[in-house]
């Protein structure tokens, strides 16, 4: 069977964010479907992700009588939520998220999907909960799992029989520098926290509370990488106002020495290395996300034998 990436052109050849796509999705799935026929090679079964790919993936289905499966991630009546906790109006939600219509979509994709997958059950319970349609989806929970050729114990590198490729060693030597060239004792044991720039994923919270500690921070370093950067001034606000922030934090507390914030890393090679030699500095990694749906940097992390601590909410508790 050939695999292939075909992309189609809609809405201009602009870079748009996703959030401004909603205008132009019917034009996606008109081109999409006269591909299909073009093709003469018409598929199966359609898969969509998020509300947008949801809705792409529901016409499609419709058109051609094929099952659909539906796997949305992220919600949009749980983000209005957050974002109307955080102080956002709802006229600005909308505008930015085209948020009425995401949650519309929403809530057909219940009524119309053959299948929902989700990662907890948690998810149904917190999430879908507050959908009018909730009993209507047929919900199916696959955790997502871990490449075990990739994320394994940190103690197999002492094993007689194990050997490391080139690409590894380079890998780890380029997280071992990356990270010790910010410490002062790079020997300490090291509090991880990995995740893209996104204020829900709680670094700032992690950070005040390692700087607010002196005895913590006499045994301990601190490591956040939070995404991938360049330069903080030409990246997007959300993540320029958080990163910024973080720099600050480091400011504020006086962490240099202390605290690594690196700007780059691998995410097949170096990533699972990072959580190694946290492990082998008897370290620890830390998941702040209030009401993560699932966590899989918690399951990558316990995979390469570093010990993990939760938040108390959201699918690490509820569907451990």
């Amino acid at each position: 069977m050939t695999k292939r990436i075909i992309r189609m052109v809609c809405g201009g050849l602009t870079y748009r964010p996703k959030e401004s796509l909603w205008d132009y999705l019917d034009e996606f799935v008109d081109k999409t479907i006269r591909f299909i026929e073009k093709e003469d090679d018409f598929p199966d079964v359609v898969h969509g992700h998020y509300a947008d790919g949801n809705y792409v993936a529901g016409q499609i289905s419709e058109m051609f009588a094929i099952p659909l499966i539906a796997t949305s991630h992220s919600l949009g009546r749980n983000k209005k939520k957050i974002l109307l906790q955080e102080g956002m109006s709802v006229d600005k939600i909308n505008e930015k998220f085209n948020m009425e219509k995401r949650i519309a979509v929403e809530e057909n994709t219940l009524t119309t999907a053959d299948v929902i997958v989700v990662s907890t059950h948690h998810e149904i319970e917190t999430q879908f909960g507050l959908y009018d349609n909730k009993n209507e989806g047929k919900f199916e929970v696959i955790p997502p799992g871990v490449n075990n050729d990739l994320f394994y114990s940190f103690y197999r590198h002492e094993m007689p029989s194990f050997k490391m490729t080139l690409e590894q060693e380079r890998a780890l030597y380029r997280v071992n520098s990356e990270i010790e060239r910010f410490l002062f004792d790079p020997t300490k044991p090291l509090i991880l926290s990995i995740g893209r720039a996104d204020k829900r994923k709680n670094f700032e919270t992690i950070i005040q509370a390692f700087g607010q500690d002196k005895e913590l921070q006499a045994m301990a370093n601190l490591a956040i990488f939070a995404g991938v950067r360049k330069d903080i001034t030409q990246m997007p606000h959300d993540e320029k106002e958080l990163l910024t922030n973080l720099l600050l934090l480091l400011d504020k507390y006086d962490l240099y020495g202390k605290m690594a914030i690196p700007k780059k890393n691998d995410p097949t090679l170096e990533v699972p290395e990072i959580y190694r030699v946290a492990a082998r500095k008897k370290g620890v990694f830390v998941n702040a996300t209030p009401g993560e749906n699932f966590g899989l940097t918690i399951v990558e992390a316990a995979a390469c034998g570093l010990p993990v601590v939760a938040s108390p909410t959201g699918g690490p508790k509820r569907d451990s």
